[in-house]
Order: structure tokens, then sequence, then C-alpha cells
């Protein structure tokens, strides 16, 4: 199953170039126990612990019995504790300032920007984008589920099922209707039902008891548009496991393929020990697989007070045509619609931005500023933006310096999609490199036409009375990758503060050594009140290699957030006086040739 959720921006003036911003959401791994209450957090980047919140199951009723499928209430994404506050009309402001030291001077940039959320609806913005922009934004994959309760809940991954706009689960032979109940997308699961009872449930091991170099079985649907709608199951061991925290993520030589998400991964005993998923499958990962441990699907079960079936540890161990025996009734193969505003995605809001930033120099000799003669950097446009910060739609044209960020989107940093303490960014950049550029002399359009119809005065004015000379520059593309950890380092009240590592290197066919390397830290403050990043500190070096030059450039910048205007809310008082003392109405006397009443009030 390959349904990443991807968010884009396109257009870049003059640059033509593409990003493709791959968010990664944190994999996390159970408690060795897989008890109520036992450490939720870890991840297989690090996630540190999430706050605890009440939960109150959705399956189950106030009498302790499980409600009916047509009375399961729809999955509504739980709020997390860092979000931004996106209300129509609200309007915040950002200082920014760059600095790129080189040898002889420091060049500084510096600036504002301005986002608005406007009254305006994501298809608006969509509907000014070019065709291939809009491409995609329905589609269709496939992925696994296995049964836990015989009343038709399943498991799977959760990027399996999350943006679902439809999902069909075929089992037994029979095709159903399945519905989202729960999704934690700290851990990549997700737990779907169908319309069906007497369903075979898997049994569900303790994971804390599986072991390195034990032989397991990946049990799944993976390339059903290669492979057909059959059953795959796939022998391998368990090739590692992280023991340095108490949570545990297994590391398979049992290949996951996309279309195995979601499956059930069993030991010789036909136990459930994992769930895979190819979240982290990729080219440079063959051969590998991962599997979040059993112990976290127990916690989720028993948050829900749905019961399982526990493992039995003194059963015997199965053949493999027994084993598949056992578990194949038990798994079943998702197709799955995704489209605009699915489950568990938070709806897209539309955010405004302008803003500019005007370069000065200033020589190490000195204090002095000057400016230097070159135009400002300015922007303007939309974004697409969740309240997380994940962008389905990026606007911007610019760059920061050295290709740090994006203008456009200084001061919205990338939260955590679940209650983390811990989570990562992955980005596919496509970095230019100017090599040449060419000069042309373009004809003055307004004496265009009227040299046309003069051979004479097109002699002598071959470019029109005020001919324009224009620079065509030429580039060199070069993919990069992009990646950020975030780590929340300190709670004060409201103020959330935030550790970020970024790095970016470019890649290239013909040279291990990048063009670009971007390597930094920064620190940012976000206050949960207001829903806003207060302030963004970064230092770092951007190293080049051009023409076998090594450069290396120190670098920094610096976002305050300068004003935050609430959503407009009328006075109520205000509105009741506009009333009392509003211009009178004219109206006809109807039995009166041209005279008017003058009536007060409505």
């Amino acid at each position: 199953m390959t349904c990443p959720r991807f968010a884009f921006a396109c257009r870049f003036e003059a640059l033509a170039m593409v990003t493709l911003t791959i968010l990664l959401g944190t994999l996390g791994c159970g408690s060795g126990a897989g008890e109520p209450g036992g450490n939720t957090g870890g991840g297989l980047f690090g996630s540190g612990p999430a706050q605890e919140k009440s939960f109150e199951s959705t399956v189950v009723n106030a009498a302790g019995k499980i409600v009916p499928y047509d009375k399961q209430p729809p999955y509504k994404a739980r709020p997390t504790e860092l979000h931004y506050q996106l209300e129509k009309t609200s309007r915040f402001i950002y200082k920014v300032e760059t600095t790129v030291n080189f040898p002889d001077k420091d060049s500084i940039y510096l600036g504002q920007i301005t986002y608005t959320v406007p009254n305006l609806s994501p298809e608006y913005v969509l509907r000014n984008q070019k065709k291939e922009e809009q491409e995609g934004e329905v589609f269709e994959s496939s992925g696994t589920g296995f049964v836990v309760h015989a009343e038709g809940f399943l498991v799977t991954c959760a990027h399996v099922v999350e943006g679902s706009t439809k999902i069909e689960a075929h089992i037994g032979g029979k095709t159903y209707p399945a519905k989202v109940v729960d999704i934690d997308s700290k851990h990549d699961l997700a737990l779907i039902r169908v319309d069906t009872t007497g369903l075979t449930p898997i049994a569900i091991m303790d994971s804390a008891e599986v072991q390195l170099a034990e032989e397991i079985r990946v049990v799944g649907y993976p390339l059903s548009d290669v492979l057909g709608e059959s059953l795959k199951i796939a022998r391998g061991t368990v090739s590692g496991i992280d023991n340095d925290r108490p949570n545990r993520v297994f590391q398979l030589d049992a290949t996951v393929n996309p279309g195995n998400s979601g499956g059930p991964v069993v030991n010789e005993k036909g136990h459930v020990a994992g769930v895979a998923t190819s979240l982290l499958s990729g080219d440079g990962l063959s051969n590998v697989g991962f599997a979040v441990p059993a112990n976290q699907v127990r916690e989720m079960l028993e948050r829900q007070k749905i019961p399982f079936q526990a493992a039995d540890a003194a059963e015997p161990y199965l053949r493999g045509p027994d084993l598949a025996k056992r578990v194949t009734p038990s798994v079943a193969f998702l197709k799955v619609t995704s489209g605009p505003n699915g489950v568990g995605t938070a709806e897209d809001k539309v955010v405004s931005f302008s803003g500019s930033l005007a370069q000065h120099v200033k020589p190490q000799i000195g204090s002095m500023y000057r400016i230097a003669g070159v135009r400002p950097l300015s922007d303007s446009g939309h974004l697409l933006m969740k309240p997380h910060g994940e962008l389905s739609y990026n606007g911007g044209e610019r760059f920061l310096p050295n290709f740090i960020g994006f203008f456009s989107t200084i001061g919205l940093e990338p939260l955590p999609e679940s209650d983390s303490d811990e989570w990562q960014v992955a980005n596919i950049r496509i970095i230019p490199q100017k090599k040449e550029s060419k000069l042309v002399v373009e004809e003055d359009p307004l004496m265009a036409d009227l040299l046309r119809l003069s051979p004479a005065l097109q002699s002598r004015f071959r470019f029109g009375l005020n001919p324009q000379i224009k620079e065509i520059p030429s580039y060199d593309l070069h993919p990069a990758v992009e990646k950020a950890d975030y780590k929340i380092i300190a709670r004060r009240g409201n103020l959330i503060e935030i550790e970020k590592s970024y790095e970016l290197k470019t890649m290239h066919e013909n040279s291990h050594i990048p063009f670009l390397h971007l390597v930094g830290k920064a620190t940012i403050q976000f206050d949960k009140k207001i829903g806003r990043i207060q302030s963004v500190s970064y230092k770092g070096r951007a190293d080049y290699h051009i023409d076998d030059i090594d450069v290396s450039l120190p670098m920094s910048y610096k976002c305050t957030l300068e004003k935050n205007y609430p959503p407009y809310k009328p006075d109520p008082q205000a509105v009741a006086k506009s009333k009392e003392t509003s211009v009178p109405v004219v109206k006809e006397l109807p039995n009166a040739t041209g005279l008017r009443k003058l009536e007060l009030g409505n």
C-alpha cells in the first residue's frame, strides 16, 4: 500500500521547479506488557511520551455492549495539543531577518510577511491552478487487514485508510463496506469495522516475547495490481529489535511490499507478533520490512474496550501449510478510495500570504548599512494548509537565501499529527544551480504594430523606441533530500519550546559530493493559547561544491511574530446601536401623490 500524504508546491518563477513534500507519520511501538496506562510513547524516529488524555470508547456503550454496526458513530480525529488556529478573518504578521556570512561582508535580508485567513474555499484556489495540479485528488489503493473480533472488527495500518472516502473489505469470498472506528497515527494503526458477524479472529501474542532471529511470516496482498488479488505469505526472521527504549520496533528481513501494509506478521504458531508496514519501504531499503509491535494493537483494543483473543504460548508450532490454513480466513484484502477531506484528515484551510525581503550589505569593517542595487525579494499567493501545518498546496514562488526554506512558509513549521514529543518531516526538493545566461532584446510592445506597417521605420527602429533587454538564465536541477527532526524540550504554561535539527543534501549521479549541503539547528517557541509560532531562531551553514571548489557559508535567520489579529467579531451592542440609529426608511404613501412618509426603524 503506498498512500503517503503528499503536500506539494508548484510554480517557481523562472526556475520551473516542482517541490514534492512527503510527511512521514511517526511510527511508535508498544510498552512491554501492553497494559492500559503503559508507556504509549516511543517511535521509530524516537518519539517521546505523549500526554495522557481521557478516552471514551465509541464501540462499547455504557452497558458494556458492543453497539450495532449501523449505530457505530463515524470516526472523528481528536484535537492535538499543538495546532494552528486558522479561523477565517484572522491575520498575523512575522518580521524576518536572514544573514549569510561571506568572507568580506555579511549579506542581510530584512522584511516581513503577512498571513490572512480569507473567506475563501479550497476549491476556489484549486480552480485557478493547472489541471495536472488537481489530478490525483481522488485515487485508489489497496492494503491488508486482519480480524481481531468476530463482530466485524479488523486492524490495519493508519496510512492505508487515512484520507479514505470509501473502503471495501474482501474476506472469506465476500465483500463488505467498511468504516473507520479509530486511528492511531503515531503508531500507524487503524481499527475498521465491516457489517457482518461470525468472523474468525487471530490470536494476538505479547510482543515483548518476540526474540531476535525468531522466524515469522508476513501475510497480505502485496502488489495486487501486478500479482493479482490473492493472498501471499513471505517467510523471514526478526532481523532487528530496538531494545534501547522500553518500546520496541521490529525490523524484518522479509520484504514488505506495497499492499502488505496492515497485514499480520505472525510467528510459527500463527499468533500475531506485529503489523506489517511499508511506510518506510523504498529503493534504499530493499529486502527490509518493519512491523508495529502487537502490543500496540492490544492497547488500541483495550482503549476501545474490545475483547480480543490472547495467544496461548503453550500451543504447538505449525507447519507452513497448516499455518496458512489457520490465518487465511482472518486476513482481508482492502480496496481504498481516497480523496479530499477523507477520514482522519483535517479540512484544508486557505491561508493567503504577502511579503517581501530587502537585501542589505554590511561590510566587515565599519557598521554602516548600505542598500544593495538589487530588487527586493517579494511574493504573494495562497496556501492550502491543515491545522498541524501540512500543506496540500503552496502557491509560493520564492526561496529564502541558500534555499533554506520557502519564503511563503516562514513561521509555519510542521507540527505533529498526534500528541508526540518528537516527530520527523522528510521532503524531496529540486534545487536549481545557475549555469549561464544569455541576453535577448525584446521589441517594444507599444510600437510593434505601428512598425510593421512602415518598412522604413522598421529598418530604423528594429526593436521599437524603447526595447527591453532580458536575461534568460539556464539551470542544472539537482534533486535533494530535506530532513527535519523536531523535539519538544520545554513547556512553560502555554509556551512550548521545540528544537529543530535540519539537513538538506543534493544528490547527483555523476558526483558523490553534493552541490549543496545545508545543516543547522533552530529553536522554536510555539504559543498554544493563540495557536501561533512566536519565534524561530536558526543557525547553520551552507556548503557548496561548484567546479571542484568548496565554499562554506555560515548563515542564520530569525522569524518573530510581530502582530496577531484575532478573527473579526462584530460587537453585538454596536450592531444593536447601529440599528437604532439607522437611516430612516422612505416609503411611498399610497393615496398621496408627491408626498412621502418617513418611518424610523428597520
